[in-house]
């Protein structure tokens, strides 16, 4: 009988270009199932606006 094994992966890995978590499922050495969490990337740009003047927040956001 051959064990399963639940690994999450993430949040933040250098790999991957947003954060998301991954967990894996694996069954001896392969992998049988993988159950993605997307969630909301807080990046602190709303709180950055709020603390910025009106013309750096042009810039700001033309950045995003």
């Amino acid at each position: 009988m051959a064990s399963r094994t639940t690994v999450p992966f993430g949040p933040q890995h250098p790999v991957l270009p947003e954060p998301v978590q991954l967990k894996i499922t694996y069954e001896d050495e392969k992998v049988v199932d993988v159950m993605p969490a997307i969630g909301y990337a807080h990046r602190g740009i709303e709180k950055a606006c709020e603390l910025n003047e009106y013309t750096k927040n042009i810039y700001l956001c033309e950045r995003i």
